[in-house]
This record gives C-alpha cells, structure tokens and sequence, in this order.
C-alpha cells in the first residue's frame, strides 16, 4: 500500500449489525466499529464545544476512563435530535466517538440489504453517509432502513474536530 487509505468494505446483507431509530428510519451501523451501547446516565460530560465547533458536536463524554468525542447523529445528518441512547464506536483510525441516537432496536443482520447507489440529497451538507437500503424486521417502527457508512459519516473537519477533542493521533496516511 502506497500509504493510502483503503477503501471501507461494503456491508452486504446477512453482515451484523446495531439498527437505532434516526426518526422514521432505521440505521443499521456495523458492529465490527461498535463498543458499546449505553445509555445518557452512563456517560461523564467532560468538555464542551468549544467556540466554533461543528453544530452537531457535543464535546466529549467519558466511560471509563475512555473518552470519546459526542456527536448528535441526528443533527450529523441534517434532521432533530433523537435521544434515547449513545453508540459508543471507533472510525477505522481510531477515533473514539460517541453518537447520540434514537432507541437501539436490533442487533442482527440486514436483510435484504440493496447496495445500489442511493439519490443524492438523502443528507445534509453532502454528506453521502449511507451504503445502501433495507426493508426493516418489523415495519410498524420504521419506513424503510438505511445502512450507514461511519467512516462517511463524518467530513474532515469533523474528524479532526474529534481527534483533537479526544487526543486521538491518527493512523498513517489518515490527516
């Protein structure tokens, strides 16, 4: 490898994921990035943003002596706010974030999932954060799944928003 980055490996259908409410829709994010589920009461607040921060980022949050960076994924991807529960994950750099969700419905795999190229506009600030659709388990809770890509989820100034915040040092080839 020439220093580069690899491509993230698509999610395919039957591939486990956790599947959290984001309004009338399922995301389903790969376990293989998740640490843990938790709920607001289980987290230490120990920052908060500073001046000029990205609208969507909370500061950072501490479990364990880990922290990690807190971001709203509902404002991450241009809707209100869900709070119910907070994934607790690392970006294939190694950047601990922590994204403040609607309620974790499942733990399983994405059935069906149609990895076909999705419109553009599903998100805000062109953002292009979803990998493909999927007909949820259980259709009276949600409309539709999408299978969300957490290495697109964020923009570059959003991870270093997080690496800083956290002291996290990116691997090589990462900026």
């Amino acid at each position: 490898m020439n220093g580069a980055q690899s491509p993230t490996k698509p999610q395919t259908a039957g591939e486990l994921s956790l599947q959290v409410a984001c309004h009338e829709w399922l995301l389903a994010i790969d376990t293989v990035r998740v640490e843990r589920i938790v709920l607001e009461e289980e987290l230490v607040p120990r920052a908060d943003p500073r001046a000029g921060a990205p609208r969507a980022f909370l500061g950072v949050v501490r479990r364990e002596q880990k922290e990690y960076a807190a971001w709203d994924l509902g404002e991450l991807l241009g809707r209100e706010s869900e709070r119910r529960a907070w994934v607790l994950a690392r970006l294939g750099d190694g950047t601990p974030i922590a994204l403040r969700t609607g309620a974790c419905r499942w733990v399983g795999r994405v059935a069906d999932a149609r990895l076909s190229r999705l419109p553009d506009g599903l998100c805000a600030g062109g953002r292009r954060p979803y990998r493909g659709s999927f007909l949820p388990n259980d259709r009276r809770t949600a409309v539709g799944g999408l299978v969300l890509d957490l290495e697109a989820l964020f923009l570059p100034d959003e991870r270093a928003w997080s690496r800083t915040a956290t002291h996290a040092k990116p691997k090589r080839g990462e900026r």
